[in-house]
């Protein structure tokens, strides 16, 4: 799947939709931002990390605003 990012991101989405672990989810949209920023998308990027950030542990929430800033200087 890493030759295939838009397959990739259809296999996180419908984890997502079929009700992967709610705790999770963070994670899930997490993979999905990181999908987006390799291929350069950076608006679709920013919005999954965002997402993630909203729901994400305290712990992990200052790596996710570190990529997101660095998203921000592309934007």
């Amino acid at each position: 799947q890493l030759n295939h990012p838009q397959l990739a991101i259809q296999a996180y989405q419908q984890a997502l939709d079929q009700g992967a672990n709610p705790q999770d989810n963070w994670r899930i949209e997490e993979t999905i931002g990181r999908i987006y920023a390799q291929m350069g998308d950076v608006e679709n990027a920013f919005f999954w990390l965002t997402r993630a950030l909203m729901s994400a542990p305290e712990e992990e929430k200052e790596r996710l605003q570190s990529m997101i800033a660095q998203l921000e200087t592309q934007r």
